[in-house]
């Protein structure tokens, strides 16, 4: 179905055309929002227009007052200048950071600053236990911490004059503790509110250790070791850029694929890669319309370029009518990583359960045409030089505002991931590999053109093949269940795996059947003829897999959850979103009473082994109708973690700030 679109993107789509652009993009500082910010946007719009695309730039007020759903405005920063020195001990006088050699040699959206002072070495810094017998006030702190809540902690509450940040996060095995030391990571303030104090510096790890090392010898000679920082910055109202441009369709609707290309000078996957690689797709599509070498298409392909998440938010506030004509997307972030050098797999992220919508199976579809590479030892067969997989929706980039249900636009992400230079200044050019750019360009353009161009025969093809991924993927989960079932210590346990799957099992086929309907706006007349008979296939894979297990365990005994803490409460309270668009709590926290972040903070350290993407797949089933209980359960089916305690203050946290309001519903008896 998709071939001949395949096959035209390849003549027209040139892999060093946008290794080429992502030379050119890395050139600006690209922190969102701001002058290089700018030039990179107005950068991008004439690369389009050089490629004979009708490019623009749309601007969008930066300053705290504005509003674009929950997300809120900012200030843009500039700086024009930086530096830090040691000033004492004489003998050890050195420059440590200078924002001309490398501009994430300061944590990015830092205020001016002109000081000299003692630095005090913190054991982490995030916790106020960590600074007992301390004192910091006036004095430079160095942690290897994430700047956020150090910044609360040493400089809002103690006052600290600046923050110094020699950390490098672990993703073990891809980078393990103690690797790339000679590398600055990438850390900077996000400014919501309206008095913004934080400042600082980021070091390599080998020089903090280096200093860390000064200030305990210093330390043991009675002597301090002093700092001189200073800063010149700007933080000012001003705009935020969207770069956008269309492949024309013959209506209104729209496909849309949209990138980031923001972060930092020299950063190269993250994510000049994903923005060069669309800028490639939107000129290849339009030489292969413009040649006839693929018509028209029924719907219109929108490209968007955006710094991440903030650019989103409002391109999309801003045409909130339009939304229901959007019917489909795809976020490109990482994706030329060199994987050898990284240790990355290519990664189709799929929709969550909750939008209504899945059609990220097709983009596995068209990656699976591009994996026999070679031919086997005995010339059968293919397959690929790259590691590949597919993973449940995670968040993170800007498919998780096109895939929030108020929102409406099932958007799967291509990703590659893990990379061992993310966030850091060795994400460098030489990472990156032509190849993997034209993979996910290919990818992503045939997806993008089969979506814009598909009529009643390609959304019938789009249900049967998505009837028929959904089965295999229940299956799998089934064998996998059985395993572990076989293998359970009692067979209580192996009766609450398998009744587990019974429950996600149809909590699959709902959610399925609600990506049918949506294929109604592709042409699909009756989606109904689909819908039950995968209904009927996730209940026959839960019962063979029940029966497999008893025929070798005997007989399992029925199995109940037990009730969690609070169920009561829970299952009477009734959330309704504030607001349209995802939930983002760091705006409304930076503008609350510092208190309700602790609680927050308490709350997530409390459930240290709840996944991250917890909380918004949780958020994405508040339907105003559910109740905490009833979204609890499906989020532990999807995330496959207890949450309902952690849910219940979370929602609690929520309805203070205001992000939601809660209801509480009179039991029926009543």
């Amino acid at each position: 179905m998709y071939t001949k679109i395949l096959d035209a993107l390849r003549r027209e789509f040139s892999a060093e055309a946008a290794r080429e652009r992502i030379g050119g993009l890395i050139r600006f500082h690209r922190i969102q929002a701001g002058p290089e910010m700018r030039q990179a946007a107005h950068w991008c719009r004439d690369q389009l227009r050089a490629a004979r695309l009708e490019a623009e730039v749309l601007a969008y007020p930066a300053r705290t007052s504005a509003k674009f759903w929950a997300s809120h405005g900012f200030q843009e920063w500039e700086c024009r200048s930086a530096c830090l020195e040691v000033a004492a001990p004489a003998k050890e006088q050195r420059t440590l950071a200078d924002y001309r050699e490398s501009p994430i040699g300061v944590l990015q959206r830092s205020v001016a600053l002109d000081a000299e002072a003692e630095v005090v070495v913190l054991a982490d810094g995030t916790e106020p236990e960590h600074y007992a017998g301390l004192e910091v006030r006036g004095k430079f702190v160095l942690t290897d911490a994430m700047v956020g809540e150090v910044y609360r902690n040493a400089m809002v509450e103690r006052g600290a004059a600046g923050i110094i940040c020699d950390g490098m996060r672990v993703f073990d095995p891809i980078r393990p503790k103690g690797d790339l030391p000679d590398a600055r990571m990438y850390q900077g303030f996000w400014w919501f509110g309206e008095q913004p104090t934080g400042t600082g510096f980021v070091l390599t790890p080998r020089q903090g250790r280096w200093l860390r090392d000064l200030v305990a010898a210093e330390a043991k000679e009675g002597r301090t070791v002093r700092l001189r920082g200073i800063i010149d910055s700007t933080l000012r109202d001003g705009e935020i850029e969207v770069v956008t441009t269309t492949v024309p369709g013959a209506t209104d609707e729209e496909i849309v694929v949209v990138a980031h290309f923001c972060h930092p000078y020299g950063f190269a996957n993250d994510n000049a890669s994903g923005c060069c690689t669309v800028m490639e797709v939107a000129g290849a599509l339009h030489r292969a319309v413009a040649s006839g070498a693929l018509p028209k298409p029924r719907r219109t392909i929108r490209i968007l370029l955006v710094p991440e998440m903030t650019g989103t938010f409002c391109y999309l506030a801003g045409r909130e009518r339009d939304l229901p004509k959007m019917l489909a997307g795809v976020n490109l972030d990482m994706v030329g990583e060199d994987q050898k050098q990284t240790g990355s797999s290519l990664i189709v992220e799929h929709e969550p359960l909750a939008t209504g919508g899945n059609l990220s199976f097709l983009l596995e579809a068209v990656r699976e045409a591009l994996i026999p590479e070679l031919k086997a030892l005995g010339g059968v067969g293919g397959y690929a030089t790259f590691r590949h997989t597919s993973i449940p929706f995670s968040g993170g980039s800007d498919h998780w505002i096109l895939c929030d249900p108020t929102v409406g636009i099932p958007s799967a992400m291509l990703i590659q991931w893990p990379d061992r230079f993310y966030h850091t200044s060795a994400d460098t050019m030489d990472k990156v590999d032509p190849k993997s750019l034209e993979r996910a360009g290919l990818m992503a353009g045939t997806y993008a053109y089969f979506l814009a161009n598909a009529g009643p025969g390609e959304a019938f093809w789009l249900a049967e093949e998505l009837a028929s991924r959904v089965s295999s993927q229940i299956a799998e989960e089934g064998r996998v269940i059985v395993r572990q079932a076989l293998d359970a210590a009692d067979t209580s346990e192996a009766a609450r795996l398998l009744t587990t799957l019974a429950a996600r099992c149809e909590l699959i086929g709902e959610a399925t059947g609600a990506a049918f309907e949506h294929l109604r706006k592709f042409g699909l007349s009756e989606p109904e003829e689909f819908a039950p008979r995968v209904s009927l296939l996730a209940s026959a894979h839960a019962a063979r897999a029940w029966e497999a297990v008893e025929r070798v365990r005997g007989p399992l005994p029925a199995w109940q959850p037990a009730p969690q803490e609070g169920q009561g409460r829970a299952e009477r309270l009734v959330p309704s979103r504030a607001c349209k668009g995802p939930v983002w709590t760091e705006p409304a926290l930076q503008n609350a009473d510092p208190s309700v972040r602790a609680r927050l903070h308490a709350l997530k350290k409390a459930h240290p082994d709840l996944p991250g993407a917890a909380t918004d797949l949780a958020l994405f089933w508040v339907d105003g109708e559910r109740s905490i209980a009833e979204i609890s359960r499906r989020t532990e089916l999807e995330a496959g973690a207890a949450c309902l305690p952690f849910l219940l203050g979370y929602f609690d946290l929520l309805a203070e700030l205001g992000l939601v309001t809660i209801e509480e519903k009179v039991p029926a008896a009543a």
